[in-house]
């Protein structure tokens, strides 16, 4: 690729730009397949070639796609049989589409007021310590909040504050078994609602587990499928 057109592009040197544009979206796509960070993903049943390149954190990837490539913010990428979640794009040098995609850790059950299960990829955030800044210093306050990323839907945002939901089973000496809960404490679409797509960011503590809690199925307060709620109207037939 000519990288010298490329830069005199993004750095509105090229007296055609619409020609220079042209021509480093060509030499994109004739020469990212031969990098050896070229890599094919599946995304909502389609085949995507993408440059994908590592960031500081081995869980957090960067990509380069063609710049129309149908991807949007909230989109699982497979790649090599693992699920990433895309949570930021940018298409500021109208040459390629850039992106950052998060390894999902975790496969979240849940339901919704009814006995429906709903399944959800996420990437959850071992956690931060809220601070508070007073002149230069920085107190840590004495509870730690959790994070968990997923994609913005008609059932995810149903996903409000107070609902407990789990993350893993915890085993016990004596044999008895419990989920990890959490509680949300926040839930939040607007911080990431730049482009095409959302992503759910939900803020969450720690809780702990009830007798209404399924471990099989790890879902807190469980509806079962013979729940039966109270009849509406009067007994007259």
């Amino acid at each position: 690729m000519d990288w010298t057109l490329y830069q005199n592009l993004v750095n509105g040197a090229s007296n055609s730009s619409a020609t220079a544009r042209k021509i480093a979206r060509d030499d994109f796509l004739r020469d990212a397949p031969a990098n050896p960070a070229w890599m094919m993903a599946e995304i909502r049943g389609q085949q995507i070639g993408m440059l994908v390149r590592s960031s500081d954190d081995p869980n957090v990837k960067w990509f380069n796609a063609s710049h129309d490539a149908d991807i949007q913010i909230g989109d699982y990428i497979r790649l090599n049989d693992m699920v990433w979640l895309c949570t930021d794009l940018s298409d500021t040098d109208d040459v390629t589409l850039k992106g950052r995609i998060y390894e999902c850790n975790l496969n979240l059950q849940y339901q919704l007021g009814t006995p429906e299960i709903y399944s959800a990829w996420g990437y959850f955030d071992p956690g931060v310590y809220s601070t508070t800044t007073h002149g230069n210093q920085d107190a840590h306050i004495g509870y730690q909040q959790f994070k968990l990323m997923l994609p913005y839907n008609e059932h995810t945002r149903q996903l409000q504050r107070d609902k407990r939901i789990a993350t893993e089973v915890l085993y016990h000496p004596d044999g008895h078994k419990e989920l990890r809960c959490y509680i949300i404490t926040s839930n939040d679409s607007l911080g990431s609602s730049f482009g095409k797509g959302r992503v759910l960011d939900l803020k969450l503590r720690e809780g702990l587990s009830s007798q209404s809690d399924n471990v099989d199925l790890m879902i807190c307060d469980y509806i079962g499928t013979d729940a039966s709620g109270d009849d509406v109207g009067g007994g007259w037939v």
